[in-house]
C-alpha cells in the first residue's frame, strides 16, 4: 500500500486547521522604502519596511544607525494577558501568552528578515523566529495543553463534589 505525498501545503494546511483565524484582522498597507546612514561604513543603506509597520523610524533616518538595530513591527491583533503566577508562595502578575510580529531587515540570522512571530510565554521568557508552521505548531501545542487542562478541570469539580459530599 503507498502512502500519500506530504506535501508543504498539504502539512501546512494541517498544521494550521486547528488554529482559528483572526476575524478582522487589519488589512496591510503598503510597505514603505527609506534610507539612512550606516554606523559602521557611513555609507547610505536602504530599508523597506514589511507592509504595515507601525514604527516611527524618524530617528534611524536622522542618525547613523547600526543596521542589525533597525527592526519593524506590525499592529497588534490580541490584547496582552497576564496571570498571577506564584513566586516563594506570593503572587505575581506576568505576561504570558503575547505574540507580536516583527521584521529585522539586516538580522545576522536570515530568517529574521522576513516577517516572523515571537511568543512571550511568560514575562520576557520567549519563543522566537516563528514562521507561520513554527507559530501554528505552538498554537496547537497550547491548544492540546488547553484541552488536557480541561479534563484536569472536570476531575477536580468531580473530586471537589465527592470531597465535600463526604463531610
Amino acid at each position: 500500500m503507498s502512502t500519500p505525498k506530504m506535501t508543504a501545503a498539504s502539512t501546512a494546511s494541517k498544521l494550521l486547521a486547528g488554529v482559528p483565524q483572526q476575524a478582522g484582522a487589519p488589512v496591510a498597507e503598503q510597505a514603505r522604502t527609506w534610507s539612512f546612514i550606516n554606523f559602521d561604513t557611513g555609507e547610505p543603506m536602504q530599508v523597506t519596511c514589511m507592509p504595515g509597520c507601525v514604527n516611527d523610524h524618524s530617528r534611524d533616518m536622522a542618525t547613523p544607525t547600526i543596521p542589525q538595530d533597525i527592526f519593524c513591527t506590525a499592529p497588534k491583533t490580541t490584547v496582552g494577558v497576564t496571570l498571577p503566577v506564584s513566586i516563594r508562595y506570593e503572587p505575581e502578575l506576568f505576561r504570558v501568552l503575547n505574540v507580536e510580529l516583527t521584521m529585522e531587515p539586516y538580522s545576522n540570522r536570515l530568517a529574521e528578515r522576513l516577517p516572523h512571530a515571537t511568543v512571550e510565554v511568560l514575562d520576557e521568557h520567549y519563543i522566537q523566529g516563528l514562521d507561520p508552521d513554527g507559530l501554528a505548531t505552538v498554537i496547537n501545542t497550547l491548544a492540546q495543553q488547553v484541552e488536557r487542562m480541561r479534563d484536569t478541570h472536570a476531575q477536580l469539580v468531580e473530586l471537589r463534589a465527592q470531597y465535600l459530599g463526604q463531610a
